[in-house]
């Protein structure tokens, strides 16, 4: 019971890297943070990074679909 935080914590970085991965392939970057570093800081900080993240995902995804 002691490692639920970290399993939390793990799973939502796995999840923000899998997430941020698909969004690169689709020529979609969110904010300037390659996906490797999205899942690591989620991990490591997931509060911050969590919220950081989703407050910049919908941003990148209309800055795409707008075009150049």
């Amino acid at each position: 019971m002691s490692y639920l935080g970290l399993l939390i914590a793990i799973g939502l970085g796995v999840w923000t890297y899998l997430d941020a991965k698909k969004l690169q392939a689709r020529n979609i970057t969110v904010g300037s943070i390659p996906p490797p570093a999205w899942g690591i800081l989620v991990c490591l900080v997931a509060i911050v990074f969590g919220i950081l993240y989703l407050i910049l995902r919908p941003r990148a995804i209309r800055r795409a679909q707008l075009g150049p």
